[in-house]
């Protein structure tokens, strides 16, 4: 049985970053090279093939910054938490959990006063901003570190599951905030 690589969420645009790089690779030697190369630095050899490649530095510096930003950014979140998610088989994504949903749960005014300090109505405008704030920070942090925004165009009864990329990024974005 298959499964998605990556998890889709209800009100968030689903942003993914793959974690190799493509290089190239001396078949004699081993050696990796930048994709620009032509000939090995180490045995002279000028065939060298096309590989992906996961540099496990490169991609901890940038996880503990980006992590970084997220801790930041859901400082100032009521309702919600973002995190870095590995995917099933391959990348990572932005990841949305609702630590209180109220399209879920309906908060009654007195929970309301208890958890949000202040009534029903103001907490369900404020659950709604929060939404649209997150979709607009997913976009800034994806544009900043390399991620790609992508929408599951099929899902299979395996557990298969197709992700394409958005053709028109802000018509997407007024779409799921919508």
């Amino acid at each position: 049985m298959s499964a998605a690589n990556y998890c889709t969420m209800k009100n968030f645009s689903l942003f993914v970053r793959d974690t190799d790089g493509e290089v190239k690779r001396c078949p004699e030697c081993g050696a990796i090279m930048d994709t620009e190369a032509t000939v090995c630095d180490i045995c002279g050899c000028e065939e060298l093939e096309e590989c992906c490649f996961f540099d496990d530095l490169a991609w901890e510096d940038d996880r503990c910054e980006i992590e970084r930003e997220l801790v930041d950014i859901n400082c100032d979140l009521m309702f919600h938490k973002i995190t870095l998610r590995s995917g099933y088989y391959s990348g990572v994504q932005f990841y949305v959990e609702a630590e209180h949903d109220l399209d879920e749960y309906d908060y009654d005014n007195d929970e309301c006063h208890y958890y949000f300090d202040c009534c029903r109505s103001v907490a369900h405008r404020k659950y709604e901003t929060e939404k649209r704030k997150i979709n607009r920070k997913l976009a800034e942090l994806g544009k900043r570190w390399g991620f790609q925004e992508v929408v599951c165009t099929a899902r299979f009864s395996n557990g298969e599951a197709w992700f394409e990329p958005v053709s028109n990024p802000r018509a997407r974005l007024k779409a799921a905030v919508a």
